[in-house]
């Protein structure tokens, strides 16, 4: 019955003359109304739109229920440029606004419309004093199909080329070429606002402008939406928040397979993306599939694909997977990354975030602070485990900061809660760099948790280079700084420079714990230059090693760690690479307080002024070294020794040095200063040559009281047969059997010249 009913009122529309007299207020010196055509399709009534007439007769009849929801389908295309001559009865002639949109808030069109793959061209609406500018002003309900729509429009707040407003609607295949100008908020190629609804094979390509709020090239803002095979390819500028490639603000929407390509601006805008500005998500959706390929400028809060990401709620969920990004990224305050500017996961309890196989290639900028190779700022406050997961992510753009926190892969990582940081086999390879009082780290420039371990880092590299440039800057291959972080099985090869705490893998570390990890670029600093790591407070370095060339031009540096205070290494050890610093300088630690030292070795030459040890350059405050070994050349002015340069109320034992010694005063082959603590079951075997004062076979000088146990030194191969404490014995004894009081940790290996060996090393 209600089909009959709205048959019969469209049939009486077309019967009363088909060309209707234009009510006060509408257009004038306009194309008149002209009822279309109709075809009977199975038992449908389609309406055939064929003219420019049509349009302007179904705008006019939207408050006809009847033709507001009926199907139409168009059947040749339509040269709209007229349109660019019309303008509003009442109005000056010169003051041109257009067409008028078909539907409102209160009349929406709520039916069919098929494109049937025909084109509106010319189109022209000019109305920066009204809203829902587009062909549709308002669509609730409706279905538009395989439609194009080309021409220029300029609104107020929710401008657009197909849709102001659409709810409930499907949008398939449509097409947008539309050149849109909005002076407020909501400005589209496509569509301005939507709200529930379903676009898949839909494309924009025209330029978009917006002044407010809101503006992207194919959606401005939608909400609880599905887009699937979508496309942009025209530039976009936005002058505030929310501006974006694809999508300005994505809310608890689905979005796959869609991609923007073109040039993405915000002037003085926040959350500005390659594909969507603003994402977030109270339930459970995703981003898969999808890319930018556009270059990328934003004030704050950039990204390559997405410029801000907030997962919050209970039970809420984003996936964001098989994502890329292309272009170049800048912003001028802070949070900028080659994928993401700023990502935010909490604070109630269960919201979860996860990226998969997703990366970024294009260079990062950001005048101040916060730039990431993927993501500038990531934040995670939920006490699940892995609420905030990075994996088989990588990043191969430069990234710079002019202050701090530049990273290859994130600028800044923190978390609030235990393992509920992770990053794992992600990769990062762009040159970081940041200017001012900050961090750069081949992967993270900081990362920050409040609780132990509350960031994982497992299995990832990194390997361009990490410059922090002001006074106290931190550069690390891997980490710039690093606090309460979990790493494991990470590997760096990248250049570290700055001026203090410079590490191969981490520049600053505290209450961390490092495992299987390792750093083969070269390391620079005035202060505190590690193989490893530059500087070690309260941390745990197991089973790890370095080969990297270590410089300090100052103080304290170390093949595998500058600076250790109030820590532990075991099983780890440095090769190769030459370590060098005007003071503490040595071949595992440059300078260790209060550490524990075991099972560890080194190999490389060290030299250096003052305090130059094989393994560790000065070894202070109850530190403890034990079976452990050096085997490098060293060579010093004063305090040099084999294993320790300068030994201060630590022990030594179950260790040994087989390297070369020289310098000037207080030389020994293990040990060149001791005072206080005690050394036990060592040896030591390295010619001792070019010192005047001072010089040991086993300890340059005892100061005392530092008490010597069962320790000895080559008498033959040292070229030296005195020393302040220690047993001198021959080559032959020392492979004749094991020296008297070394016990059965001790053997005999091929692999030591037939010295006595550490079993542990077998």
């Amino acid at each position: 019955m209600y089909n009959r009913c709205r048959i019969w009122s469209i049939a009486l529309l077309l019967f009363m003359g088909g060309t209707f007299a234009m009510l006060p207020g509408m257009a004038n010196a306009r194309t008149g109304a002209v009822a279309p055509a109709s075809t009977t399709i199975g038992s449908e009534t389609v309406y055939l739109i064929s003219s420019l007439g049509n349009l302007v007769w179904l705008q006019e009849n939207m408050t006809d229920s009847a033709a507001s929801s009926a199907h139409y389908k168009m059947t040749r295309s339509i040269n709209a440029a007229e349109t660019a001559t019309w303008y509003d009865a009442g109005t000056s002639a010169t003051q041109k606004t257009g067409f008028i949109p078909i539907g409102s808030e209160t009349n929406p069109f709520t039916g069919i419309f098929e494109g049937n793959g025909k084109a509106i061209t010319g189109l022209y609406i000019s109305r920066s004093t009204t809203h829902y500018n587009a062909l549709f002003a308002y669509v609730h309900g409706a279905t538009i199909t395989k439609l194009t729509v080309a021409g220029k429009i300029t609104g107020l707040n929710l401008s657009a080329g197909l849709a102001g407003y659409a709810e409930d609607t499907t949008i398939t295949a449509c097409v947008s070429t539309c050149q849109t100008s909005g002076m407020g908020i909501y400005t589209s190629g496509l569509v301005a606002y939507a709200k529930e609804c379903r676009f898949s094979s839909c494309y924009a390509s025209g330029k978009v402008r917006g002044v407010g709020e809101y503006a992207s090239g194919l959606v401005a803002a939608s909400t609880s939406s599905t887009l699937a095979n979508c496309q942009t390819t025209g530039a976009v500028i936005g002058y505030n928040s929310a501006t974006g490639g694809l999508v300005g603000s994505s809310q608890n929407d689905d979005i796959a397979n869609c991609a923007a390509k073109g040039k993405i601006t915000g002037v003085n805008a926040s959350s500005v993306g390659g594909l969507i500005g603003y994402v977030r998500s109270t339930g459970a959706h995703a981003l898969i599939n999808s890319y930018a390929k556009g270059a990328v400028n934003g004030y704050s809060n950039t990204g390559g694909l997405v410029g801000y990401c907030e997962v919050n709620g209970a039970g809420a969920s984003y996936t964001l997977e098989q994502c890329y990004a292309t272009g170049a990224v800048s912003g001028l305050y802070g949070y900028t990354g080659g994928l993401m500017g700023y990502l935010a996961v909490g604070a109630d309890p269960t919201p979860h975030f996860t990226a998969t196989s997703c990366s970024a290639s294009g260079s990062v900028v950001d005048a101040y602070y916060y730039a990431g190779g993927l993501i500038g700022y990531a934040l995670v406050n939920v006490a699940d485990a892995n609420a905030l997961t990075l994996e088989h992510c990588k990043a191969t753009g430069s990234v710079y900061a002019g202050q701090t926190c530049a990273g290859g892969l994130i600028g800044e990582a923190d978390s609030f809660n235990a393992n509920a940081f992770t990053i794992t086999y992600c990769s990062a390879s762009g040159s970081v760099w940041a200017e001012g009082a900050g961090y750069a780290g081949g992967l993270l420039g900081d990362a920050w948790a409040d609780v132990s371990n509350g960031i994982t880092i497992e299995h990832c590299t990194a390997s361009g280079s990490a410059y922090a440039g002001a006074y106290y800057g931190c550069a690390g291959g891997l980490v710039g700084y690093s606090y309460k972080t979990y790493v494991n099985d990470c590997h760096a090869t990248g250049k570290a420079t700055a001026m203090w705490y410079v590490g191969g893998l981490v520049g600053y570390s505290l209450n961390d714990s490092v495992e299987n990890s390792s750093a083969a670029g070269n390391v620079l600093a005035a202060y505190h230059a590690g193989g490893l790591i530059g500087y070690a407070e309260n941390a745990s370095v197991v089973n790890s090693f370095s080969s990297s060339k270590v410089i300090a031009t100052l103080d304290n540096a170390g093949g595998l760690i500058g600076y250790a205070s109030n820590g532990k290494v075991s099983w780890s050890w440095h090769l190769k690479g030459a370590v060098d610093a005007a003071r503490c300088s040595g071949g595992l630690i440059g300078r260790a307080d209060t550490i524990a030292i075991s099972e560890s070795y080194a190999s490389a030459p060290v030299t250096g002024d003052l305090c130059v040890g094989g393994l560790a350059g000065s070894l202070y405050s109850a530190s403890t070294l034990g079976t452990s070994f050096a085997t490098g050349k060293v060579a010093g002015v004063s305090y040099v020794g084999g294993l320790v340069g300068y030994q201060s109320a630590s022990s030594v034992s179950d260790a040994y040095a087989r390297g070369a010694v020289s310098g000037e005063s207080w030389i020994g082959g293990l040990v060149g200063y001791a005072t206080g603590g005690s050394i036990a079951t060592s040896y030591s075997t390295g010619k001792l040559s070019a010192f005047e004062v001072y010089g040991g076979g086993l300890v340059g000088q005892n100061d005392g009281p530092c008490t010597v146990t069962d320790s000895y030194w080559d008498i033959t191969s040292s070229k030296i047969s005195t020393s302040e404490s220690g047993t001198g014995l021959t080559t032959t004894d020392f492979k004749s059997g094991l020296p008297a009081g070394f016990t059965s940790i001790w053997g005999y290996s091929a692999a030591n010249n037939g010295y006595p060996h550490l079993l542990c090393f077998d």
